[in-house]
């Protein structure tokens, strides 16, 4: 029973190399399938299967996604009647058997070319021929980290035409795997199209096929981990002005403060995108930092005039001893008074009002309330 299956399974496979050969024989591989003189007549239908998105490199400006690339045309001379029992429905060729469409990936990042040598090619009797590629794709993409991380960005691969045929309409078919494959960790795939730019000829390229991602940023990590303790910080900064100046903790406190953002920012600075333009996190690292470093210099002003306040209601408070002397000659009486407090609030009536402590205490509320309203419009630019 066994030898008689391998037989007529190798009955099948002879007549099915025989048509081949039959098939492919003197076939111009080098020359496109021109159903006419026109050779803007042949039309290559460009889809893409997105399978997912591996990430986007912010600092290099690669965009990495994982894809199915699929390219279809007609070709007169691959037609057979496929439905007979005595020919195959359909052929699995190789890309150096028949003629296969040349592609230039425009904004390619990787060194090596598109690689169609591995490509799988099917050819079904009525004449259509697909030419599927899945690999991973790098493309070059202009990455705006204005608004990071709460950016959204496009990319796209540029597939160019060379003459000898023109792309028809493109599809795209976004995450059909996503239950198996997963999805990208920090990007979410907002939407995926496809267009067909028509250019005027620049070295035989006729028309670029553009097939678009529209990316969004995943920032709960980044709002949790970073945002959130720098903002508290910055609040910090404003509440030292609450704390009364004898308590003596005042610059301790705000040093406290900068030390711990210094080397917070040592590690946030990993995750900041190296770009010309800075992004609106970035400016907001640098407000909070200008904020402690003002913070600091505004408390120790403030602390010196405290100071000042304390020295001269001490001097007026003490007793000033006065001599007075009564008589004449050597049995003169000298007598030591004291001036009574009746006569120092003159002298303090001198002072300016501005320089007391309460007086003190009441600004330090006001700057409190500056420091934290530029704590607030620090965050909000975040998000403008």
């Amino acid at each position: 029973m066994v030898p008689y299956v391998v037989g007529q399974n190798t009955s099948s496979r002879l007549k099915h190399q025989m048509f081949r050969d039959t098939l492919l024989h003197g076939y111009p591989k080098d020359i496109p399938p021109l159903p006419s003189e026109d050779p803007y007549l042949i039309s290559v239908n460009v889809s893409l299967i997105l399978h997912y998105v591996q990430g986007l490199d912010v600092a290099s400006q690669v965009l990495t996604v994982f894809g199915t690339l699929i390219l279809g045309w007609y070709d007169p001379l691959l037609v057979w009647n496929s439905s007979s029992h005595e020919t195959p429905s359909y052929l699995k060729l190789e890309t150096n058997e028949i003629w296969t469409p040349p592609l230039v990936f425009s904004n390619n990042a990787d060194d090596s070319p598109l690689d169609t040598a591995n490509a799988l090619i099917y050819s079904f009797g009525d004449g259509h021929v697909s030419m599927t590629i899945t690999d991973l794709f790098l493309a070059q993409c202009f990455v705006d980290a204005t608004r990071y991380p709460f950016d959204s960005q496009q990319c796209g691969m540029f597939l160019n035409s060379l003459a000898g045929y023109t792309f028809n309409t493109t599809n795209v078919k976004s995450n059909p795997f996503t239950s198996i494959l997963g999805k990208s960790v920090e990007w979410k795939v907002e939407d995926v199209y496809s267009r067909v730019q028509k250019l005027s000829n620049v070295f035989g390229i006729e028309q670029v096929a553009m097939i678009v991602f529209c990316l969004s940023r995943e920032y709960t990590f980044y709002l949790l981990t970073v945002i959130t303790p720098v903002s508290l910080l910055s609040v910090m900064n404003a509440c030292a002005f609450l704390l009364p100046a004898e308590s003596g903790e005042k610059i301790s406190y705000l040093i406290s403060i900068l030390v711990t953002y210094a080397v917070f920012l040592n590690f946030v600075i990993e995750v900041l995108p190296k770009s010309g333009t800075p992004s609106r996190l970035a400016i907001y690292l640098i407000l909070v930092f200008c904020q402690s470093c003002a913070a600091i210099l505004t408390t120790l002003g403030l602390l010196n005039l405290y100071q000042k306040a304390d020295d001269k209601n001490q001097s007026s408070s003490d007793a000033t001893p006065v001599e007075m002397k009564s008589g004449d000659g050597p049995h003169q009486d000298i007598l030591s008074v004291k001036v009574s407090p009746l006569e120092t609030e003159v002298s303090e009536a001198k002072v300016p009002k501005t320089q007391g402590k309460k007086w003190i205490k009441s600004l330090e509320r006001k700057v409190f309330l500056v420091f934290l309203a530029f704590a607030v419009l620090s965050f909000i630019i975040l998000f403008v």
